[in-house]
């Protein structure tokens, strides 16, 4: 087995392993510059017999004052979601992540979605970390 650099011609070849994997999401853009890591497993006849990508994204940290007002809090968290959002996407990110402690009340959620546009992602689905060190 050989592990090379992706190459635009292997997309094909991952765009098909991925649809036989049968999940529930669509294939990224492979040729986002977000994806600053591309690799294949190649066996001896040459096929991929698997693929990785690593994406940028940004994890996203709220740190809120729950002293003042609820009234000015919210007002504060919208502002300050728009002003972060742009920023991200003139850096070019296009995905904001966030990790939530369990406890929270339904409320934050609620507000999370109609007031600030963040979707829970799959349900069932659950966030894994590695640290590269």
């Amino acid at each position: 087995m050989k592990i090379e650099d992706m190459t635009p011609w292997d997309v094909a070849d991952v765009e098909r392993l991925h649809n036989r994997s049968g999940f529930d999401y669509v294939l990224p853009d492979l040729s986002s510059p977000l994806f600053v890591v591309k690799r294949v497993v190649r066996d001896d006849e040459g096929r991929i017999v698997a693929a990785c990508g690593l994406r940028l994204q940004a994890e996203t940290y709220l740190w809120v004052d729950n002293d003042v007002p609820n009234d000015v809090r919210s007002k504060a968290v919208v502002d300050l979601s728009r002003s972060v959002v742009a920023a991200a996407w003139r850096v070019g990110l296009d995905c904001l992540v966030a990790w939530l402690p369990p406890g929270l009340p339904k409320s934050f959620h609620n507000f999370l979605v109609k007031r600030l546009g963040w979707k829970p992602d799959r349900k069932g689905w659950h966030t894994w970390s590695l640290p590269v060190e």
